[in-house]
């Protein structure tokens, strides 16, 4: 289908952390999060915080974090942007795929399109300090599918599970 991609803001404000400091983000402010989308820490470190319109991510003791957007069947990232910038110049940069930006006090701009995944990779390295992450939007698109409820019994206790097949695009 030609379904427009459907926007989501990743801030504090939009989904909720697992902790204070955080590994993993969930999108919270629909109802639902059909999409599942979330932001996590792949290492589980805890290297996330926001706040209303920002997220703050950091590179950790480690100095190298990588970070991961990710979605359920039979949701699709089909791209992603967002601002970026800290306060000091400490030579930090975010690598997506074979490119490589330079984390300044200057605000910049990262847009990744032509996606059609269930997940997609960044990784923030350099000193362990805030790079402050605005106008950060997701684009998802929902893939055709259907939904199975499969029922069975195991070790004598009925249960039913729920699958997703997609049919194509």
């Amino acid at each position: 289908t030609n379904e427009k991609p459907t926007e989501y803001i990743v801030s504090g404000g939009t989904g909720t952390f697992n902790k204070n400091w955080a590994s993993e983000w969930t999108y919270t402010t629909s109802d639902t999060n059909p999409a599942g989308l979330k932001l996590i820490t792949t290492n589980r470190a805890g290297n996330m915080q926001g706040s209303e319109d920002e997220m703050h991510l950091y590179s950790g003791t480690a100095m190298s974090s990588p970070y991961r957007l990710q979605v359920s069947l039979p949701y699709q990232i089909t791209g992603y942007s967002f601002k970026y910038s800290n306060d000091k110049n400490d030579g930090k940069t975010i690598t997506i795929d074979e490119a490589t930006y330079n984390v300044t006090s200057e605000v910049q701009t990262i847009n990744v399109t032509g996606l059609a995944t269930q997940e997609t990779d960044f990784t923030l390295a350099g000193e362990n300090n805030k790079v402050t992450v605005t106008d950060f939007k997701v684009y998802i698109k929902k893939l055709p599918s259907v939904t199975f409820n499969y029922k069975y019994t195991y070790d004598g206790l009925e249960k039913t599970e729920e699958i997703v097949a997609v049919v194509g695009d």
